[in-house]
């Protein structure tokens, strides 16, 4: 890699963050960035502007995610309680035959539940369980974009490239516009006083000084 150093303090904090970030990473970016371009030299603010960029992203989505599960096992407990006394998980389902139906606080629902979203999203689906603050048009759909894409996020994988992809600028736009879906899931799915706080604080990861790779691709939202 052809990495361009304005001055030795730049060059110590691309060496310091090269600990956690890892060269694939960097490399990752680094390519990406000479497709865009057309050009093999690249300078390290740059580089590091499209890892700060991602970093920030992500952490603003995984905490609207959490406000998501959140909200939609609080949404389930409103309609659904639990008349057993084991833990609801994903290994053992014969909880399933406990669940009823209630016009009040699903206590017990809440209190054993430890299941992954997916099951979450088959009792929606079973129940028919409806959210007043929906505003997509599919709400499984929505969900179970939101679902695999939780997956890429609570395991900290670079989510504005595509490492699986091929090279070129139209992956690379792919990606985004991949990641520009599963946000507007989110909003459809967020709680309505949760909506534009999401979608401006999304705006400000766009908005941050030094991102470089924003002068090319934005999040549309």
């Amino acid at each position: 890699m052809n990495v361009i150093f304005v001055n030795k303090k730049e060059e110590e904090i691309y060496n310091h963050y090269l600990q956690v970030r890892g060269m694939a990473v960097y490399k990752m970016v680094y390519d990406a960035l000479c497709l865009l371009t057309g050009d093999n030299n690249v300078l390290a603010s740059d580089l590091m502007g499209v890892i700060k960029y991602d970093k920030r992203l992500r952490d603003t989505i995984y905490t609207y995610l959490g406000t998501i599960e959140e909200y939609i096992l609080t949404t389930i407990c409103k309609f659904l309680d639990y008349t057993g006394m084991d833990e609801i998980n994903d290994k053992d389902t014969s909880w399933r035959t406990n669940i009823i139906k209630t016009e009040n606080y699903g206590y017990n629902l809440y209190k054993f539940w430890n299941a992954s979203l997916s099951r979450m999203i088959s009792i929606i689906e079973k129940y028919h369980i409806l959210f007043d603050s929906y505003t997509g048009i599919n709400i499984l759909k929505d969900l179970n974009q939101i679902r695999m894409f939780r997956n890429k996020i609570m395991h900290h994988h670079f989510i504005t490239i595509d490492p699986l992809s091929n090279d070129s600028k139209k992956a690379i736009y792919d990606r985004i516009k991949y990641i520009e879906q599963c946000v507007k899931s989110m909003v459809h799915l967020l709680p309505n006083d949760w909506k534009q706080g999401f979608i401006n604080n999304i705006k400000k990861c766009n908005n941050q000084k030094n991102i470089f790779l924003s002068q090319y691709i934005k999040l549309e939202v």
